[in-house]
Formats: structure tokens, sequence, C-alpha cells
């Protein structure tokens, strides 16, 4: 089975510039095929998950909570910052 793409690929290897291009941009397309493909399935499964859960948070809430983790976490890396032991080599 791997013969044939071996093949194919020695084949594009020696061909010219523009043959090149043209198996990149296949190549490319058929990858972000695959790549939407399987996003949407796990966007449908997170959905569908989402969807059991039923958490009445509101707005306000959740935004306060990440408001607080995210100050925490800026707190923290100034407080590094600033602390933080400094040497000078020369």
């Amino acid at each position: 089975m791997l013969n044939p793409i071996r093949k194919k690929i020695e084949e594009v290897r020696n061909s010219g510039e523009t043959t090149k291009k043209y198996w990149i941009i296949v190549f490319s397309v058929v990858t972000m095929a695959i790549v939407v493909v399987v996003w949407f399935f796990y966007a449908g499964f997170a959905v569908k998950t989402a969807e059991k859960k039923t958490v009445s948070a509101g707005f306000w809430p959740v935004f306060k909570n990440s408001f607080l983790a995210i100050t925490d976490s800026l707190k923290e890396k100034f407080y590094d910052l600033i602390l933080k032991e400094r040497t000078i080599s020369l």
C-alpha cells in the first residue's frame, strides 16, 4: 500500500514547480477539510454535553469569578517580577 504513495511522492519531487504548487494546494485543502470536519464533530459533541448540564449561572457570577482568577494570576506574576532577586554579572 505504501509503495504507490512513495512512487507518487517521488514523481512529485522530480516534477516542475507548477506541479509541486498544485499538489501543495490539493493537500492543504484536504487537510483543512479534515480539520474542519473533526472540529464540527467535536463542536457537536461539546454542545450535546453542555445541553445535558443545567447550570444556572448568570453573566455576573461568571464574570466575577473569571475577573478574580485573572487578577489573582496577574498579581502573582507582578509580585514575582517585583520581588524576584536579581543578579548582575559583569
